[in-house]
């Protein structure tokens, strides 16, 4: 986006891909993301860390997990539409809570797969575009925004928190010139289903502590109008985390939602205002880019 703004390029192909089935220990690959001396030496994981999240944010603010795994549940339920993703299956609350103990208060279910992937997206300068495509073909980008934080988790004020992913969001709608209340549509980071919530709030869509709640009741759902529509692509959780592709991906199913393109045609979201967010986090949120689209000029 940098590059294009600048007026170095006009066209860029932007592209990611992960090959992580072949991999003999993927999770001490992924490890690699946290802190090493103070996490992944002494044997921390993410499943692990996640999960000690999930438990501060358990004790903070009462979340249940039928709570947490609704999450998975209509991550499941929105996959099942998406031709691209790695599971095309309805899970229920209780299969989730059920499914095998990775790191407590976590299942399987509430954890995202490891997954095979790649994605790609054209990025153009918006006076050259007309060139390239129709004109309903084309959507905006208002903002592209990046922000850090601590690596980490014992050195954040507020582990239940990712403040990197405030900060970011805050400025790209600010760069946008619009407020969270008009996003119809979000991509969010769900590596694992706590993230999904603590993303849920960070972004500005319900109040700190209540995103267990507002999922519970079934708001973030494709078929509910009165809030933002939620990774309707299944998310990580369902359509799969091949890392280095998922950024990516999370923009072209808002691109495809943006357009209400054919590819949605079973999981398109209302779009009433036409924006829409994708966040992405790397480690636990040592860092968060997100981006901020429209079918506006």
């Amino acid at each position: 986006c940098l590059s294009i703004a600048s007026g170095a390029h006009d066209v860029v192909l932007v592209g990611g891909v992960e090959k992580m089935t072949d991999v003999a220990d993927a999770t001490s690959a992924i490890a690699t993301a946290s802190d090493q001396e103070w996490e992944a030496f002494v044997g921390a994981t993410f499943p692990s860390l996640y999960a000690m999240m999930a438990k501060r944010y358990m004790h903070e603010y009462g979340l249940t997990i039928e709570q947490l795994s609704s999450w998975s549940a209509i991550a499941h339920e929105n996959a099942v539409h998406n031709k691209y993703a790695q599971f095309r299956s309805k899970v229920t609350i209780d299969q989730v809570m059920r499914a095998s103990p990775v790191a407590d208060p976590l299942t399987l279910l509430h954890c995202s797969p490891v997954s095979d992937g790649a994605s790609a997206l054209i990025i153009c300068d918006a006076e050259k575009a007309t060139e390239y495509a129709p004109k309903d073909e084309i959507i905006y980008i208002k903002a592209s925004t990046q922000a850090s934080d601590t690596i980490a988790l014992h050195d954040r004020k507020d582990m239940t928190t990712l403040n990197a992913a405030k900060v970011a969001s805050d400025k790209a709608y600010k760069i946008a010139g619009i407020d969270a209340k008009k996003v119809d549509v979000a991509e969010v980071h769900d590596c694992f289903a706590i993230n999904g919530l603590v993303l849920t709030e960070d972004l500005g869509f319900c109040k700190k502590g209540d995103a267990g709640k507002v999922v519970e009741s079934g708001k973030t759902r494709i078929d509910d109008e009165s809030f933002v529509t939620v990774n309707p692509s299944g998310g990580l959780k369902a359509a799969g985390h091949a890392l280095g592709a998922t950024g990516i991906r999370q923009v072209g199913e808002l691109y495809w939602q943006l357009k209400q393109d054919k590819e949605c045609k079973d999981r398109q979201a209302a779009i009433k205002n036409g924006y829409a967010i994708a966040a992405n986090v790397g480690g636990t949120g040592g860092t968060v880019c997100t981006h901020v689209l429209s079918n506006k000029r």
